[in-house]
């Protein structure tokens, strides 16, 4: 247990951090989304066996990893079967979700829309944790084209700025793995993805929310309000138009 200002901290979180889309500005795709999949340490385990599970159902070797993406071509039952058999575990999953053709700030290229949307994800975390009394240790799917290290000496910086609303003191490790290394960056994968296709249309305009309709009891909401928590979607001046281009939100909210 932590003891911080007569407040005990008892309960350690695990915060599985991954994406779905292209960090170029108006090029490439429309959305770009940054997903943690929070969860109890103690549980884990019996989570990330669910990764195990599923690859056995659709038939994919033990030793490769769950991407989504591999699957997008394919057969859409197995998508569905990956949701609706993630949907049955205990996790909460948060997300930041970036227009990029409507972001003006044309110099948020890469890492530096990264970084952006980690400085958002991280607080929507540090606030569920932190409103359950807990710790968390955050844990990134590797990008190729990220230096961690500098994400890391960002964070730093965020965590002594007082406009910055990450409660720094619940976050209490930082790591990157590839996806094969941990199960769990497999199931984050998932979510993040199968999100992604909720937003981002095909060449004929449609998307496909059904996933997220599943997953709908999964994402974050404080006091009720999903849209600051579970979806925090950039630009804020668009959203209106958001809704009414994915009417599926309000359903949800």
């Amino acid at each position: 247990m932590i003891k911080i200002g007569g407040l005990i901290l008892s309960k350690k979180y695990l915060a599985y951090i991954d994406e779905s889309g292209d960090e170029g500005i108006k090029k490439g795709t429309v959305w770009f989304i940054l997903t943690a999949v929070i969860v109890e340490k103690t549980k884990e385990l019996k989570i990330s066996n669910t990764i195990d599970e599923i690859k056995s159902i659709i038939d994919i070797p033990p030793n490769k990893p769950l991407h989504w993406k591999e699957l997008r071509n394919k057969n859409v039952s197995k998508k569905r079967y990956i949701i609706d058999r993630i949907a049955k575990e205990d996790f909460v999953y948060t997300n930041v979700i970036i227009n990029t053709y409507d972001l003006e700030n044309e110099q948020l290229q890469g890492k530096l829309l990264y970084n952006y949307s980690c400085r958002y994800l991280l607080e929507r975390i540090s606030w569920y944790v932190g409103d359950n009394n807990g710790t968390v240790d955050l844990v990134f799917s590797n990008r190729s084209n990220i230096s961690y290290p500098e994400l890391e000496e960002y964070m730093k910086t965020l965590f002594n700025d007082n406009a910055c609303q990450i409660r720094n003191h619940v976050i209490k490790g930082f790591e990157v793995f590839n996806s094969s290394q941990r199960k769990m960056l497999q199931f984050a994968d998932a979510c993040a993805s199968s999100l992604a296709e909720a937003f981002e249309k095909d060449s004929l305009g449609y998307y496909d929310e059904r996933f997220v309709r599943t997953l709908w009891n999964k994402l974050y909401r404080r006091k009720g309000n999903l849209l600051s928590y579970g979806l925090k979607i950039f630009p804020n001046e668009f959203m209106k138009k958001y809704l009414n281009e994915y009417p599926w939100i309000k359903q949800i909210k």
